[in-house]
């Protein structure tokens, strides 16, 4: 029983969407969801491969997913926190959701991806959006007040919620 939620409230986040290659190209004719950008060599079509993320200033943990910048080029490189790699909130942001289905995260909507796309292919780059979080109040919570967080807000296809 006290796995049960007794109260749930919501509220928007805003996050930053980061786009960042894979650093694999795919000999292809047509756009995927994760692929953006086109490019021509020779008489053979190479499609560059990216991923989406979607970064919050929420609170790192060893085990959790970054975006960190580098300081001596202010590249972007995604990192996994762990006893070796550092926490180091100033140049470091937590992934909340990724399109990369191999870092078990949760998703990002199909439908927010294909409106990416399309204003991303139009030069008119996406780089904020208002993410639903939950505050969690378990039922054991409420006598000890330990326990209660805000959470990103899931939907049934393990997607995050991005609002309007």
């Amino acid at each position: 029983m006290n796995n049960k939620h007794k109260q749930m409230k919501f509220k928007n986040k805003l996050c930053r969407v980061i786009i960042l290659g894979t650093n694999k190209s795919n000999l292809g004719l047509n756009y995927t969801l994760n692929t953006l950008k086109e490019t021509h060599t020779a008489s053979l079509n190479f499609i560059e491969a990216h991923h989406l993320y979607i970064i919050s200033d929420d609170l790192i943990n060893i085990g959790d997913y970054v975006i960190q910048t580098d300081l001596t080029d202010e590249t972007l490189h995604l990192v996994r926190i762990n006893d070796i790699c550092e926490i180091a909130n100033d140049i470091q942001s937590k992934v909340i959701a990724s399109t990369d289905e191999s870092l078990k995260l949760p998703l990002i909507e199909s439908s927010f991806i294909t409106n990416y796309v399309s204003k991303y292919n139009n030069g008119n780059i996406i780089n904020d959006v208002l993410i639903k979080y939950e505050y969690r109040f378990p039922l054991n919570a409420m006598l000890n007040r330990k326990g209660k967080s805000w959470n990103v807000a899931i939907n049934f296809n393990n997607e995050i919620i991005i609002t309007d």
